[in-house]
């Protein structure tokens, strides 16, 4: 993953400006963890990003150097939409992890 949209993510997961949602990337000012990475990648690039489901698209993926839709991070390395989901980490859990294996 590049170094410098990482630090961008964590830093917004550690933020408190993004509400989290469960099961959509966007449902109306709530994000899931990936949602917020495809927020900051729409900022950057200009582009709206309404209400979606899903995990990420190829054009956020290929901005943050990723090789996955559902990148897979920690111990047991459990996909990012899994912890967020259904493990149900907070935003600041989930930005650790992100930083330590991404």
């Amino acid at each position: 993953m590049d170094k410098d949209i990482k630090k961008l993510w964590v830093d917004a997961l550690n933020s408190g400006d993004y509400q989290q949602n469960y099961g959509m990337l966007k449902k109306g000012e709530c994000y899931c963890c990936l949602g917020v990475l495809t927020d900051i990648h729409a900022q950057h690039a200009s582009i709206p990003f309404k209400d979606s489901a899903g995990l990420l698209n190829h054009k956020v993926m290929e901005w943050a150097d990723l090789n996955s839709n559902n990148p897979r991070v920690g111990k047991w390395r459990s996909k990012l939409a899994v912890i967020n989901d259904r493990e149900k980490l907070n935003f600041k859990q989930i930005a650790k992890l992100i930083d330590k294996h991404l």
